[in-house]
């Protein structure tokens, strides 16, 4: 099984992530077609098993 992930929306927005795909970590649609494409060029295949999404979009943030 060959998995990969993509980052995920950075809390709180003041946050500068410029080195993960040019500081673009929201879930849009171009953004994880990106994602993809970029993990799979790294891995050098032209599949995955799974793809997972690193943090989740959610308001509420559980982690302590």
């Amino acid at each position: 099984m060959l998995s990969t992930k993509a980052v995920g929306p950075v809390r709180p927005a003041k946050a500068n992530l410029p080195y993960i795909l040019d500081g673009r970590v929201s879930y849009t649609r171009a953004n994880l077609f990106e994602a993809v494409d970029a993990s799979l060029q790294r891995l050098q295949t032209d599949h995955t098993d799974l793809f997972q999404l690193h943090w989740p979009d959610r308001s509420t943030n559980v982690f302590q």
